[in-house]
């Protein structure tokens, strides 16, 4: 990801590089003026010692010095079209750098917006996950005390029916006399019983 810092850097590096181009290309104005100065000496001089054969020896001097002083000037263009070239091709490259930090940048920044929003997702389906399993859990409970209620209800009336029962058989075997079929243990028996 391509900080603020390094962005500033990247705009400060390509300001510089814009500024050496401008004094480059001033200088190749400058050099081509005096080009064109030096060849406009050159034509005075050639057509003057046409018409001047006294002051020849003096001008072939000239002519030669400015045929020299053409080739240093020329040497120094091609020097400096060359050292543009180089700058222009190093300013495309920190602009081509730029650019794919920049795209990196974004990318990145995509990839983690996609990342929360996945995380934020997961996040959600747990919870919904969790709550779906606690309310199956809590219908199966609910269902579970519903129908342990009903048996509950269901045996204490049977175990109400059932006393009553063996206390009407208790009052029946002692109502009855004592010749009669039915001996004393046998309503012992009946009178023993517990009830839980």
């Amino acid at each position: 990801m391509i900080s603020k810092e390094q962005n500033i850097k990247l705009n400060l590096l390509i300001d510089d590089r814009n500024k050496e181009m401008n004094k480059i290309n001033a200088c190749i104005k400058t050099t081509q003026e005096n080009l064109v100065k030096t060849e406009e000496k050159l034509q005075k001089s050639y057509k003057a010692n046409q018409k001047l054969d006294i002051r020849c020896e003096s001008l072939q001097k000239s002519l030669s010095e400015a045929y020299k002083s053409i080739k240093e000037v020329k040497k120094e263009l091609r020097h400096l079209l060359k050292e543009r070239h180089n700058k222009l091709e190093e300013l495309h490259s920190v602009r081509i750098q730029r650019d794919k930090l920049m795209l990196q940048n974004e990318q990145l920044i995509f990839e983690n917006q996609a990342a929360k929003r996945e995380k934020e997702q997961e996040k959600c389906l747990s919870i919904e996950n969790v709550k779906s399993k606690y309310e199956t859990e809590m219908s199966k409970l609910l269902d579970k005390i519903n129908t342990l209620t009903l048996d509950l209800d269901k045996e204490m009336s049977d175990h109400g029916k059932t006393k009553k029962g063996l206390e009407h058989l208790r009052k029946h075997f002692a109502s009855l006399p004592t010749d009669h079929a039915v001996n004393g243990d046998m309503v012992n028996d009946v009178q023993k019983i517990t009830f839980y």
